[in-house]
């Protein structure tokens, strides 16, 4: 523990640099798919094993991206080899702003630990790795199944905004929200036991798995009023 107060010239910076001025990676991983802005709002589900032939996405929120800034994206295998590299020099200037590039794995990828980095101009700004095994891993998604809406409300661990169950009028239905449980990942998804918060009730359950693409549809329905606010 460092006591800033003693010695301020040294541990305080003042003024405080500008976000837009100051280059830097403020988060990044893998995923299966491309983050939607929904999920980077209420945070992104990191994936971390993959198998061969499938596709991997690398992702950033980079701030202060400058005209002429070359960005180059490099995939390492576990043999230390550069399987893809990407670069393209940058036209506009962003405060911030997500960037990601998708890298399809072969089929004959090599098992074991690989490697992906985000270069700015020769700097080094992010690397993240993560492992190709032979069935790749199962990998939970939930959404929020909303009638009439393309993309549907995303949930995570930790998620910042509340689930909205709607209105219900006096002495009226308890209202009932549908959740779509998705295996997105690449190995068979075993499902456990539901467990939900006081004053609320699962109205029908999910099966005991899912293959990799397989939805199932969880109904929760807010079934005491006095504690579901």
């Amino acid at each position: 523990m460092v006591e800033t107060y003693l010695d301020p010239d040294t541990f305080w910076i003042d003024p405080l640099p500008y976000s837009g001025d100051s280059q830097g990676t403020l988060y990044s991983g893998t995923s299966s798919t491309i983050p939607t802005s929904d999920e980077f709002r209420e945070g992104i589900a990191q994936i971390e094993e993959f198998k061969p032939g499938q596709r991997v996405t690398f992702w950033l929120y980079n701030n202060a991206i400058f005209p002429g800034d070359v960005h180059r994206y490099t995939c390492i295998d576990p043999d230390g080899d550069i399987f893809q590299q990407r670069s393209f020099t940058q036209s506009n200037f962003f405060k911030s702003r997500v960037n990601h590039v998708s890298i399809d794995l072969p089929v004959d990828a090599t098992l074991g630990e690989w490697t992906a980095t985000f270069e700015s101009s020769g700097r080094l700004f992010a690397t993240e790795t993560f492992m190709v095994t032979t069935t790749g891993a199962p990998e939970i998604r939930v959404e929020q199944d909303v009638p009439g809406e393309e993309n549907q409300a995303y949930i995570i661990d930790e998620r910042y905004t509340p689930i909205d169950f709607g209105e219900v009028q006096q002495n009226g239905s308890a209202p009932t929200q549908s959740f779509i449980v998705k295996n997105n990942g690449s190995d068979t998804l075993t499902l456990g036991a539901i467990t939900v918060a006081a004053g609320y009730s699962v109205t029908d359950g999910l099966p005991s798995s899912l293959a990799p693409g397989a939805t199932d549809v969880l109904p929760v329905q807010a079934a005491d009023r006095k504690n579901n606010v």
